[in-house]
């Protein structure tokens, strides 16, 4: 079993190396699928792939599915910038064999066509979202893998798009330790109008590590296209309330991953529902809030 668990890693450490480099360089499309999920992740930094135990595991890691061991719904409300919102949901239902998860994430605006006069000429309503299926598996007790096939939608006035990727990665545990490999956004470019571009490929190796009141998590993200990214983070629970902190370095600038600084968080749990915040700094653009429900069942 060991020797299996030897060649999965190494094919999953080069698998990324070959994925990233087999794409030709071209206009990266699909920013938003780079936003965090989840108000409880997004409080540490992102550092959550080798976390990823709960409904958001479709986004971080689907390979995380496979440790949900009852239902779970989750939804998040995120103020992202001016005249911009967001909602998610994401659902997670084991099953005998694995544990299926399904998320649906929007990113939209509102605003008011006018004329040189001031005259309202119509209403804009432009759109970014995206309808994931995912399936998890334990292979042993100590490894599970997963993969997310994805539906990609825009809108902007009176252009339309539309496109499909897949994800795939692992979990692997040891002790109180936890390792994952991740592959996100492997699809073909997606057309807009007339033109085609990238979907944001990227890879990330993660680790965690729990001592029950406290965990801690860290991402290492290889983008095809910009610097590489280090997100780090921990969460630490006393009775009902978790605190969470965590630090992301990502990319500087006004993409959708460009938020590199401090994130904090705050969470309530009660039997099986929970409440998160978290704050997300965006650089000269402002804050984010998130936040996130969730009930277990």
């Amino acid at each position: 079993m060991i020797n299996r668990i030897i060649i999965f890693l190494l094919i999953t450490y080069h698998l990324p190396l070959i994925t990233l480099h087999s794409y030709s360089p071209g206009t990266t499309g699909g920013e938003f699928l780079k936003l965090d999920r989840g108000a409880r992740a997004a409080g540490m930094g992102g550092g959550f792939s080798a976390i990823a135990d709960d409904a958001t595991a479709s986004y971080w890691n689907p390979a995380g599915l496979a440790q949900l061991e009852r239902k779970e719904l989750q939804t998040t409300h995120m103020n992202y910038l001016i005249n911009v919102r967001s909602e998610y949901i994401a659902y997670a239902h084991p099953l005998n064999g694995g544990v299926l998860g399904c998320e649906a994430f929007g990113l939209y605006s509102r605003d008011t066509r006018r004329d040189s006069s001031g005259n309202t000429l119509g209403r804009l309503f432009d759109y970014n979202y995206s309808l994931t299926l995912s399936y998890a598996k334990n292979l042993s007790e100590d490894l599970a893998v997963g993969a997310g096939l994805k539906g990609i939608f825009y809108r902007f006035s009176e252009t339309r798009g539309n496109g499909a990727a897949l994800d795939a990665g692992f979990l692997m545990k040891r002790g109180d330790f936890r390792f994952s490999g991740t592959l996100k956004n492997i699809g073909p470019k997606i057309r807009l109008g007339g033109e085609k571009s990238s979907l944001p490929l990227s890879a990330s190796l993660g680790g965690a590590w729990n001592s029950g009141a406290f965990s801690a998590g860290t991402d290492l993200v290889f983008p095809h296209k910009g610097r590489i990214g280090l997100n780090l983070g921990g969460e630490f629970n006393y009775g009902i309330t978790a605190f969470r902190a965590g630090y992301a370095f990502r990319e500087s600038g006004n993409g959708a991953g460009g938020n590199t600084g401090l994130h904090l968080g705050l969470g309530l749990r009660y039997r099986d529902t929970g409440l998160d915040y978290s704050y997300s700094p965006f650089g000269d653009l402002g804050q984010v809030h998130r936040f996130s429900f969730l009930i277990g069942f």
